[in-house]
This record gives C-alpha cells, sequence and structure tokens, in this order.
C-alpha cells in the first residue's frame, strides 16, 4: 500500500467520528414526542405511527441499503443516505401536518437505511486494509461514544434553545445535520473483495449465509432481540417522565446525562468485553437489562430516571461488544448486507411492537409498555441460551 493511500485509509478513522458526532446532532430529540404531542395534539398511537413509516421505511430499505454499499461502495452510498437524511429534517422543521412529517419520515427512513445500512462495514474494511481489524472492537467503542456525545451535546443545545422558543431546535435542527453529509464527501473508499453477482442473487446469497452459519446467527439473533426492545423503550421514556411529573424542561439535562454515560459505557466496553469474555458479556447485558425493566415497570416515582439512566450505560457497554461478534463472523464480500439485514429485522419488530404498545399504552397506562417488553426478555431468554450452545 502506497503511503499516501494509507494516510488517506487512516484519516478515515477521524472523519468517521466526526461524521457520526455530526450525524447524531439531533437538536430536538429530547423534545421529539412532546413536539408531536403538545405543538401537533397527537396521541400516543398517532406518534407510533409516525416512528412506525420512518421503521417501516428503513426496514425495506435496509437490505437494498446493504447490497448496494457491497456492490457500489461505501462512500457513494454514505453520501447519499447523509444528503437524504437532511432532507427529511429539514422537511421536518417546516411541515405543521401529520402527513407533511409523514411524508419527511419517509425521506428521512430512506437515507437513514443508506447510512446505518454500510457505516459499520466501511469502518472494518477501512481497517481491514490497514490491517488493523483487532483494533474494531475498540474503536467501534470510541465511534458509539461519539455517537452518545453528539447526543448529549445537541440535547443541551437543545435545551437552551427551547428556553428562547420551545420549538427552536425543531425549527433549526436541520443546520448541524448538514454537517455530516459534507464530511462522507471526504471519505476515501476502502478496497473491498466482491463477486460479480447481480444484486438479487448477492442478497439471497447473504441470507443464505447468516442462516447457515450457526455462530453469526446466533449473535444477528441477539444483536436483533436485545437492540428492539431498548429501542421500543426509548420511544415511550419521554412520556413516561411527563407522567410521574417531571418538568419538560428537564428532558434536555436528563438525557444529556444519560449520553454522557452511554457514551462512557461505549469508550469502556472494549475493556469491559476483555475482562469478561464474550459468554459472560452477553450474560451480564441480558440480565442487566432484565433488571432494568423490571424497574421500569414497577417505579411510579421521578426516581425511575435512574433506570432510565442506567438502561443508556447498558446500551453504550453492549453495542460495541456485539457489532464486533457480528463482525468477526462475517465475510468481507457481503458484511455491509449482513449488517443491514440484521438491523432491517430489528427495526421491523420495532415498527410492529410499537404501534401495538403505543395502542396499549393509550388503554391501559405507559407501565403496561415496559411490563410487556421485560416479560418478552424474560420469554425468549431460554430459546437464546439454547441457540448459543448449539453456536459454540
Amino acid at each position: 500500500m502506497e503511503k499516501f493511500q494509507k494516510k488517506q485509509l487512516e484519516a478515515n478513522i477521524w472523519k468517521y467520528y466526526l461524521f457520526v458526532f455530526t450525524m447524531m446532532f439531533f437538536l430536538f430529540e429530547p423534545i421529539f414526542f412532546a413536539y408531536l404531542e403538545n405543538a401537533l395534539g397527537l396521541n400516543l398511537t398517532e406518534m407510533m405511527i409516525i416512528s412506525a413509516s420512518f421503521l417501516v421505511t428503513l426496514t425495506i430499505f435496509l437490505i437494498p441499503a446493504g447490497v448496494l454499499g457491497d456492490k457500489l461502495g461505501y462512500k457513494k452510498t454514505m453520501s447519499l443516505g447523509s444528503g437524504l437524511v437532511f432532507l427529511g429534517v429539514f422537511m421536518w422543521s417546516i411541515t405543521k401536518s401529520f402527513t407533511g412529517i409523514m411524508f419527511a419520515e419517509i425521506i428521512w427512513g430512506i437515507g437513514w437505511a443508506l447510512r446505518m445500512g454500510v457505516q459499520d462495514s466501511f469502518l472494518y474494511e477501512t481497517l481491514s486494509n490497514l490491517k488493523r481489524e483487532d483494533e474494531f472492537k475498540k474503536i467501534i467503542g470510541r465511534t458509539a461514544a461519539f455517537f452518545w456525545a453528539g447526543l448529549a451535546t445537541s440535547a443541551l443545545i437543545g435545551s437552551l434553545l427551547s428556553k428562547i422558543s420551545p420549538w427552536l431546535p425543531i425549527q433549526v435542527g436541520f443546520i448541524p445535520i448538514s454537517l455530516s453529509f459534507f464530511i462522507s464527501l471526504t471519505f476515501t473508499e476502502p478496497a473491498v473483495k466482491k463477486k460479480d453477482t447481480s444484486y438479487v442473487k448477492h442478497t439471497v446469497d447473504a441470507l443464505r449465509y447468516i442462516v447457515t452459519s450457526k455462530r453469526l446467527l446466533f449473535f444477528a439473533v441477539y444483536i436483533i432481540i436485545t437492540a428492539a426492545i431498548i429501542e421500543l423503550s426509548y420511544k415511550f421514556v419521554q412520556q413516561l417522565m411527563g407522567s410521574v411529573g417531571i418538568d419538560i424542561a428537564l428532558f434536555g439535562i436528563i438525557f444529556s446525562i444519560s449520553y454522557i454515560v452511554s457514551g462512557v459505557g461505549s469508550f469502556v466496553s472494549h475493556k469491559i468485553d476483555n475482562f469478561l469474555g464474550e459468554k459472560k458479556m452477553l450474560f451480564f447485558t441480558y440480565f442487566a437489562l432484565i433488571g432494568i425493566f423490571a424497574g421500569l415497570s414497577i417505579i411510579n416515582s421521578q426516581w425511575v430516571v435512574i433506570a432510565i439512566v442506567l438502561l443508556f450505560v447498558v446500551d453504550g457497554i453492549k453495542g460495541p461488544a456485539t457489532i464486533d461478534y457480528l463482525n468477526k463472523h462475517t465475510k468481507s464480500h457481503n458484511r455491509a448486507t449482513v449488517n443491514s439485514s440484521t438491523n432491517m429485522i430489528k427495526s421491523l419488530l420495532v415498527a410492529l411492537f410499537g404501534i401495538m404498545f403505543g395502542w396499549f399504552g393509550d388503554i391501559y397506562g405507559l407501565k403496561i409498555v415496559f411490563f410487556f417488553e421485560l416479560m418478552l426478555l424474560v420469554a425468549l431468554f431460554f430459546p437464546l441460551m439454547k441457540l448459543y450452545k448449539l453456536s459454540v
């Protein structure tokens, strides 16, 4: 490898940190659902339908995004996705109708799918070109730290802006998002071994590979279950905090703290994983989630914030380790398709259960949502462990 090319690939790493930081700079994140409820008068079911429109779009486009990344290139796919995310967020800032927000969510969902479908693969292949694959777990942990840092910083700034005008973060939120698009244009495409097959055959081969590889199948299922349940809970925590009397002005501060501690968890994830080992790491994160959701289901006071913060911590620790497990058992030529397939199934489950849980929440109250998630974790534990034993 030429010295200049090596420097360009090495630059991908710090540029990727900035890309993730700016991509997650959602000024409106702490008041996202509060805006839908208070400014537009939507109920939980309607909010979950809007959320589902994003997730269904994400589901439809994730596998094509991964295939596009494997066949066309990671840089082009991420740049296109970043541009569409910017467009969707801009549309979100100017529309005032349920239909308009649905359309903005669809555009946003396509862009997010293109980005999500290739981002981890782009980083892994960059490190592979540099003969630094063993550093992936550490670097993806640092990346996740920048992910949470972006959310934390934007939550604080968003809170300050909301004091000027309650919905100002919604109106100007597209500005920082545009930075990620310009950063994506500066990436260097890593060399990837490609197979000269059609898009359809490439997709079918990648899906068959997941099913037939027991180790890969287990990690994909583990990620899908835990990530889907955590993501579902994030959609209801704003309403949960409001239901126990926490002022909306404090949402940004609480989320900022949560994002920071989650970022710290991501940053040290590789160290915890090295200390515990694969099996203990998997058990630790799963049982921690069971305990946290028990707290979210039972606590009816403002102390529930502790359970919310702990959920973010465990999410931060879990993410880098499980992504590393998945990538270690995936072949280079279909890495993006495998990653995007896992994300697709997760997003589909979140979309389906989100609408159902939103409906239940409107009828029976928010606590039933977290109780159902707790029961899902408990019920799926033994089948998951059986699959793990078959994979080792």
